[in-house]
């Protein structure tokens, strides 16, 4: 009986995002530019009800972030100011006729935007 009353009253579970070298001991007042690329290229497998086949698709990120060591009340501190791009293009030829397409028809789409952007302290 306490054990199901004890589950019941257990706090929701908590994570926490804890990155190498979040504890570091950098000197205050040191300022970091950081760049970041990644690229990815692959072939995409849809649902066998979805009238595409031969999907291709491509994607990029850039990151760019701006890192600051501070002093706060006599303790180190670091302020994180992120800022991700991302593009992605495919392609996938169509199997049946659809409202944008006729069969057999190669088609293609490209997007791309910010993402959402991170301010750490």
């Amino acid at each position: 009986m306490a054990l199901a009353a004890c589950a019941l009253c257990a706090a929701a579970a908590q994570a926490q995002e804890l990155e190498p070298r979040a504890y570091a001991n950098t000197p205050v007042g040191m300022n970091f530019a950081v760049a970041g690329y990644a690229w990815t290229h692959g072939e995409v497998s849809a649902d066998a009800a979805v009238p595409l086949r031969d999907g291709d698709i491509e994607g990029n990120a850039l990151l760019l972030a701006y890192v600051r060591s501070l002093d706060v009340l006599g303790n180190s501190a670091k302020l994180d100011v992120i800022v991700p791009y991302g593009w992605v293009s495919g392609s996938a030829l169509v199997t049946q006729d659809i409202s944008m397409a006729q069969a057999g028809e190669r088609v293609s789409r490209q997007v791309g935007g910010l993402g959402d952007a991170r301010f750490r302290f």
